[in-house]
């Protein structure tokens, strides 16, 4: 998840060694020691949070109303005076996100 950056002085860089998502864990923990030449040791607790970001939903189909899916190229048809809240398909779709980013 971390790494760090070579270096022969202080202070060291802590990498990302990887894509973190916040839908796979909102926090993780590590502990980091400094060792001395002599063995000496401390130990530093670190969480770290990841943000969460609003991704784009995904569109997985276009159905028509008799639920067949519409395929590349067609068009939904409609009948001319139909009545409103008539049926013309359904859009089905998905969203990675959680919390208030999630809705669609």
């Amino acid at each position: 998840m971390l790494s760090f950056e070579p270096s022969s002085t202080n202070p060291l860089t802590l990498l990302l060694a990887q894509v973190l998502d916040h839908e796979d864990a909102e926090t993780h923990s590590l502990t980091v020691r400094a060792i001395d030449t002599s063995s000496l040791f401390d130990d530093a607790m670190i969480r770290l949070i990841v943000e969460d970001k609003n991704e784009p939903s995904e569109i997985e189909r276009i159905e028509k109303p008799d639920g067949t899916t519409l395929g590349s190229g067609e068009s939904l048809t409609v009948r001319e005076m139909a009545a409103g809240g008539a049926i013309v398909g359904r859009v089905v779709a998905t969203d990675q996100d959680s919390g208030a980013w999630g809705r669609m």
